[in-house]
């Protein structure tokens, strides 16, 4: 990373330091400290990201897909109970009959779904509303 050659490394050769072990812990150090950092701030928006108004579901989990998969490189505490909630708890006002649905089937089976097992039978059941809307009779 430019980053690290830019600040790091110019800064222990600047110093006269030219061993590999030397430099290397100094780079890990600076990597683990920001890391840290980015971490923090992952997790913060992991758990800010809320499902657009007009969204569906699939973006809605890639936006989170993403999120956990960036969090990941850095966080390996990050566990599958974690990324459902987060993604359930973002999503709009609309799903919360289906979100109790979801909570009372995975206490009643005693299992938790996986993210992908949750997604899925979000856009099912997405798929489910916005059919039946299609196809149900004008009201007179």
């Amino acid at each position: 990373d430019n980053y690290y050659k830019k600040t790091t490394i110019t800064v222990l050769r600047k110093q006269g330091e030219t061993r590999g072990t030397v430099i290397f812990a100094q780079l890990k150090a600076d990597v683990n400290r920001d890391s840290v950092s980015r971490r923090s701030l992952l997790r913060q928006k992991m758990l800010a990201t809320v499902q657009k108004s007009a969204e569906g579901i699939q973006e809605y989990a890639e936006r989170h897909r993403t999120l956990f998969a960036q969090l990941g490189n850095i966080d390996d505490t990050l566990n599958e109970p974690e990324k459902v909630e987060a993604f359930l708890k973002g999503l709009t006002p609309g799903f919360s009959g289906l979100k109790e649905a979801l909570y009372t089937s995975q206490f009643t089976s005693g299992r938790a779904l996986t993210l992908n097992e949750t997604v899925n039978f979000m856009m099912t059941m997405e798929e489910k509303r916005t059919l039946g809307t299609m196809t149900a009779p004008p009201q007179v």
